[in-house]
């Protein structure tokens, strides 16, 4: 359980912040401003995935609680586990 925790977070940060460090990279090959459109997709993810790390974090967080509810009470529902 705890391991899974672990590898789910490490995951998600993985997630986060690789396009953050792609960026990072490519401005340290020489892009800067003036070719930004080469790595437009790059910068689309960083501005989508980086907020969201955190909101996927409390699912994470949650989700030892959510396991132990459905395991519990099979009979409820998986918003009622949520809660």
């Amino acid at each position: 359980e705890v391991a899974t925790q672990g590898f789910l977070y490490v995951c998600c940060f993985y997630a986060s912040y690789t396009p953050a460090f792609l960026i990072r990279v490519f401005e340290g090959m020489g892009m800067n401003g003036e070719r930004e459109e080469d790595i437009y997709p790059v910068l689309v993810l960083n501005s989508l995935l980086l907020p969201l790390q955190g909101f996927l974090n409390v699912f994470i967080y949650t989700r030892p609680n959510y396991v132990r509810m459905r395991s519990a009470y099979p009979e409820f529902g998986r918003m009622w586990a949520m809660r």
